[in-house]
């Protein structure tokens, strides 16, 4: 699925894949980058969920490739802020 999502987006191929857990509920996060319509060179961090076999949640953010670790931090702190509802 996350190759179908990079490619649909015209992002590279994902460079590196990690677990990751919302609302203990575990994913994976994919690594890629484009460069958007304007010519700004991106990163991409794509996030998988399998919500129980029937359903998937997918969390995609985009930031420059430029931002200060702070701002990093920041764009970290969206994933660990995110709750996922009604998933048993």
């Amino acid at each position: 699925m996350a190759e179908e999502i990079l490619k649909s987006t015209g992002a590279d191929p994902f460079s590196t894949k990690e677990p990751v857990t919302i609302s203990k509920t575990d994913g994976t996060t994919y690594y890629s980058h484009l460069k958007n319509d304007k010519g700004v060179n991106m990163n991409f961090k794509l996030n998988i969920f399998d919500i129980g076999g029937k359903h998937v949640a997918v969390v995609m953010i985009l930031s420059a490739t430029d931002i200060t670790a702070a701002q990093k931090n920041s764009v970290d702190a969206v994933i660990k802020g995110i709750t996922l509802t009604g998933v048993k």
